[in-house]
């Protein structure tokens, strides 16, 4: 069973355009993605069990910790194991999930794994704040940088009297309705900065 690759460029580019909050729900994700790929419908199925099985979770706390091709691997298998799916869709399932966050190129084909960017030399990268204090409530916030930029974040912050800075600032104390310490700001930031600089396009972290 060959698995086409359409469905997963598309859940690629609807969280490079919203951010990954609303695909996070299973049931939401297979309605978004059957309305814009509906013709597709084992890849669907595919992605959404993966989701079920929490991939997104594991791959976002052990991508760093344990080498990628045995985490992938080892997913693929679990998914396997537990639920009535191929070997070559849970592994492509799995490796989906890997690439959509950022974490894992696979070999598109023809399909650019970065269309949005690769004209203007951007990469989107984005920042997911979890509010347990607030039912588990979950934040985006994305940025394009530069190559150039991608090697020093923290400069992208500071650049240009602290415009970027700022409106991230701005945007995160119109979430939480309230004024937010720049100290809290800074830890955010650098926190941020430090999975940016070791290439992660997803970071997420708790805000309390």
């Amino acid at each position: 069973m060959v698995m086409n690759n359409i469905p997963r460029q598309t859940l690629y580019q609807l969280i490079q355009k919203e951010g990954i909050t609303r695909c996070r729900e299973a049931k939401k994700c297979k309605a978004i993605l059957s309305d814009l790929c509906g013709e597709y419908p084992k890849e669907i199925s595919a992605l959404v069990v993966a989701l079920e099985e929490q991939v997104i979770d594991e791959l976002q706390k052990n991508a760093r910790v344990i080498p990628l091709e045995l985490l992938l691997k080892q997913l693929a298998e679990r998914i396997q194991n537990k639920r009535a799916i191929t070997e070559e869709a849970s592994i492509w399932a799995v490796e989906s999930w890997a690439f959509v966050l950022g974490i894992y190129s696979p070999d598109l084909g023809n399909i650019n794994p970065y269309p949005e960017y690769a004209q203007v030399g951007l990469i989107q990268y984005t920042l997911i704040l979890s509010f347990s204090n607030a039912g588990n409530k979950i934040w985006s916030y994305s940025i394009d940088l530069t190559e150039n930029e991608e090697d020093n974040p923290q400069g992208f912050f500071n650049k240009n009297s602290r415009q970027e800075y700022n409106k991230f600032k701005t945007s995160l104390e119109r979430e939480v309705s309230g004024n937010v310490y720049s100290a809290k700001i800074d830890f955010i930031i650098s926190k941020w900065c430090k999975q940016i600089s070791m290439g992660y396009r997803t970071f997420e972290l708790e805000y309390n």
